[in-house]
């Protein structure tokens, strides 16, 4: 996660905080209760999506394995119950959303299983006091919720390969996204309480509003020649990506890029401290990449490439 989105997380928090505790208040407002819900919902994938990214090492494989499989089986317990009633009241969208079956669990990825579960859980807690006769109790999805949140929190910070760290990624930003688009709508609404209630519309302003945590930029200097280092090669493109703590790319974009000058020579401006995959990109000559730790004391950057 990079320092935008982990600044807009940290603001995500502060607004939830303002919703719990201002709760009555806040009920006055058409659609409150259903916008912050789905807000809290993605904020929870948000917080562990972020978990996920910044752990590098190995999670507890025979913990995270046990957990999985106490969690499919009670997912599909209560899927199960929950189809029987749906099917029985001729509610074909509930059906649809619990028809899962335990090998359909089982072929879900993490991320995947997770999502799913959780829908199962809440169209089972929707439906309970309706299900009187079918079978499913409450102490039933009390372990169920026990079984989904045994397992993120097994299975939230496990070693990413680039392809998955990609597609966390994007599901990061989605998660994001939904989150605006969630809270845009309490935006709207807030207005209503303005003059009505000052104190709280200015609470949640002051919520909302997203403090960039602090970076120290830094100037990079560095030379491009040939193999030898005898020859200056100009209008080499150099690529500057950040990285995270796990050594993964952030984002699909890059974060710099410069061309060396006519005598090989180069200078970055305004870098911000932290890591980057460093590339250089010359026709006539191998690419060239370096991972960088920029923090101010680095010497110039000697890149070398080698001609083909």
């Amino acid at each position: 996660m990079n320092k935008r989105l982990l600044s807009k997380s940290n603001m995500y928090e502060t607004v939830q905080k303002v919703f719990g505790e201002e709760q009555a208040a806040f009920a006055v407002l058409p659609g409150f209760a259903e916008n912050v819900s789905a807000f809290e919902e993605y904020l929870s994938y948000i917080v562990n999506g972020g978990a996920r990214q910044s752990y590098s090492g190995v999670g507890n494989t025979i913990t995270k394995t046990e957990n999985r499989v106490k969690l499919e089986e009670i997912a599909t317990q209560v899927s199960a119950k929950v189809k029987v009633f749906a099917k029985y009241n001729a509610d074909h969208g509930l059906a649809d959303d619990v028809d899962y079956t335990l090998s359909s669990f089982r072929r879900l990825s993490v991320p995947k299983l997770l999502n799913a579960t959780e829908a199962v859980y809440i169209r089972a807690n929707e439906n309970l006091p309706n299900m009187e006769g079918f079978h499913l109790e409450q102490a039933e999805l009390d372990t169920f919720r026990a079984c989904i949140d045994a397992y993120r929190s097994s299975s939230a910070l496990p070693r990413l390969n680039r392809i998955d760290k990609k597609l966390s990624n994007q599901d990061l930003q989605g998660y994001f996204d939904s989150a605006d688009e969630a809270l845009a709508k309490v935006d709207n609404v807030i207005e209503l309480i303005r003059y009505s209630n000052p104190a709280l519309y200015n609470r949640y302003k002051s919520a909302r509003k997203l403090e960039l945590i602090s970076s120290r930029y830094i100037t990079l200097k560095g030379s491009v020649t040939d193999a030898s280092g005898a020859s200056s090669i100009a209008g080499a493109l150099l690529t500057f990506v950040e990285m995270d703590s796990t050594g993964n790319v952030v984002g699909d974009d890059p974060t710099m890029t410069k061309s060396s000058a006519g005598k090989g020579g180069f200078q970055v401006k305004t870098l911000e401290e932290g890591t980057y995959k460093v590339t250089a990109a010359k026709v006539g000559f191998k690419d060239w990449e370096q991972t960088l730790y920029v923090n101010g004391t680095n010497p110039d950057l000697m890149v070398r490439m080698e001609a083909l």
